[in-house]
C-alpha cells in the first residue's frame, strides 16, 4: 500500500456526503459513493464508483447527445463512528487514480478486441498491415505452389531462427500448416478451393483470421505494431459512438480530443496526428462526411451487436 487516506468528520455531519465532497473536490469530479454496506452498529463500508456524464456532439443532427456511464468498485473506504466524530479510512489518492486508469485501460483493450473481431477483414487490407504480414503470405504462397517447404530454406531468408519459428508456430496453431520431419506441408485448414476463388482473396481471408485469432501474439511476440495506430484511431470513433448509442458524425477536432483522452497524445503534434488520421480515413473503415467523421454503417451495427454480446462496459474518462 502506497499510503492511506484518513478523514475525520464531526458526528453532526453526514460522513458519506463529506467523503464524496472530498473526493470530487480534491481527486476527481467523476468519483461518487456508489453504495454503503453496513458492517456492524458502528462501522460501514463506502464503495466508490466513477460516474461520468458525457456530451457528444453529432454534426449530422447538430445536437449534443447526453450519455452517462458508471465504472463500479474502484475503491473502498471504511467509516467508523465514535462519540464525537466519524473516522474515514481508505486508499491514497494515487491508488484510486491508478485504479481508475486500470479500469479505463481494460475498457479500451476490450473495445479494441471487439472492434478487431468486427472489422478484421477490412483491417488486413491496409497496405502497412499487408507489408507486415508479407512473411506469412510468402510461406502460404510458396506452400500452395510447391506443396511443401524445407524448413532450412526458410532459415536462409535472412530472418532469425527465432522469428522463423514464431511464423511457423502461429500458422500451425491455426492449422494452416504442419511439420513433417524437416519440412512443412499444408495443414487441415489450408485452403483447397483455389480453383473456384482468387488466391489473393483466399490468402487475405487467412491473414484476416490470423489477425483476429492471434492479435496478442502479433503485438507481443512478432512486434508488428504497425496496426496499433490504426486500431486506436478507429476505436476512438467507434467507442465514442457506442457511448452515444448511435452512429454519429463526430467533428474531427472532437475525434482528435477523444484520441488524446483515451490514449494520450504523446509527443505527436496536432499536425502529425492529422496526418495519421488521414491514413486511417484512407482505409474507408471510417470516412470523412460533411464536417466530421462517420463510421461504416455495417461495421457500426456489428460492433454494437458484438459489444453487447461481449458485455462491454462503456468508458468513463
Amino acid at each position: 500500500m502506497t499510503g492511506e487516506t484518513i478523514l475525520t468528520v464531526p458526528q453532526r455531519e453526514d460522513p458519506q456526503r463529506e467523503l464524496e465532497r472530498h473526493l470530487m473536490a480534491e481527486w476527481s469530479r467523476n468519483l461518487r459513493v456508489g453504495r454503503l454496506n453496513q458492517i456492524n452498529a458502528y462501522e460501514r463500508e463506502a464503495i466508490i464508483q466513477v460516474q461520468h456524464v458525457n456530451l457528444i456532439y453529432d454534426t449530422r443532427s447538430r445536437s449534443r447527445i447526453f450519455s452517462q456511464h458508471v465504472i463500479p468498485d474502484v475503491a473502498k473506504f471504511t467509516i467508523k463512528a465514535s462519540p464525537k466524530e466519524w473516522t474515514i479510512r481508505g486508499p491514497s489518492k494515487q491508488e484510486v487514480i491508478a485504479s481508475m486508469r486500470r479500469s479505463q485501460t481494460t475498457t479500451l483493450a476490450r473495445s479494441e478486441r471487439t472492434l478487431l473481431h468486427t472489422a478484421y477483414s477490412r483491417l488486413v487490407g491496409i497496405p502497412v498491415v499487408q507489408t507486415a504480414f508479407s512473411p506469412l503470405r510468402n510461406i502460404l504462397v510458396f506452400l500452395d505452389d510447391r506443396g511443401e517447404i524445407p524448413i532450412a530454406s526458410l532459415q536462409r531468408t535472412g530472418k532469425s531462427p527465432e522469428r522463423v519459428e514464431n511464423y511457423l508456430s502461429l500458422l500451425e496453431r491455426l492449422k494452416y500448416t504442419k511439420r513433417e520431419g524437416k519440412k512443412i506441408v499444408p495443414g487441415p485448414k489450408f485452403p483447397t478451393e483455389a480453383a473456384s476463388r482468387e488466391m489473393t482473396d483466399i490468402f487475405d481471408g487467412i491473414l484476416a483470421n490470423v489477425l483476429e485469432q492471434e492479435y496478442p501474439f502479433i503485438l507481443q511476440v512478432l512486434r508488428w505494431t504497425q496496426i496499433v495506430g490504426y486500431l486506436r484511431w478507429l476505436n476512438s470513433y467507434y467507442l465514442t459512438s457506442l457511448l452515444a448509442e448511435t452512429r454519429i458524425n463526430l467533428p474531427i477536432p472532437d475525434l482528435d480530443w477523444r484520441y488524446c483522452e483515451y490514449y494520450g497524445c504523446g509527443h505527436r503534434s496536432e499536425l502529425e496526428r492529422r496526418g495519421q488520421l488521414q491514413r486511417v480515413l484512407d482505409t474507408r473503415i471510417i470516412v470523412r462526411r460533411g464536417g466530421g467523421v462517420e463510421g461504416d454503417e455495417e461495421i457500426t451495427t456489428r460492433f454494437f451487436e458484438n459489444a453487447r454480446h461481449d458485455g462491454l462496459v462503456p468508458l468513463a474518462v
